[in-house]
């Protein structure tokens, strides 16, 4: 990443919890993570990468309409709980996922770094879902 001026290092993540991601099995080895202990958070990978013009972000997608929660979303007992802890009462598309990660890359946050989004209809704001919903 060192060679170019500038770039992007867009993750993503499915934590239940709103503290920050652990990347470090996901980074290159020509940006170091020396010194760094515990849970990493994104806002520490962006001290090294930041001065080469390099912004890491990341996406935390919450109820998100895929295969991999279909037992979920196709029972309506099931739905009904869940959508009980999104303020916005409805699941998320996978194209509204899409579409904050194509904001993120974009020069509309130019001035956006080490920060995680979620994209999740209010749920991390869910009083009990910090403790598995």
């Amino acid at each position: 990443m060192r060679s170019r001026q500038g770039g992007i290092r867009l993750q993503f993540h499915t934590r239940k919890r709103k503290d920050p991601i652990s990347p470090v099995h996901l980074l290159r080895p020509k940006i170091r993570t020396v010194g760094l202990a515990g849970p990493s958070q994104p806002e520490q990978f962006v001290i090294e990468p930041a001065p080469h013009g390099v912004r890491v972000l990341a996406v935390g997608p919450g109820a998100i309409k895929t295969p991999i929660n279909r037992s979920v979303w196709s029972d309506p007992k099931n739905m009904q709980d869940l959508l009980a802890k999104i303020p916005l009462k409805r699941i998320g598309k996978p194209e509204e996922i899409a579409r904050m990660a194509v904001v993120l890359v974009s020069d509309v946050a130019s001035y956006v770094a080490g920060r995680t989004i979620f994209v999740d209809g209010g749920m991390t704001d869910y009083p009990d879902f910090a403790h598995g919903g």
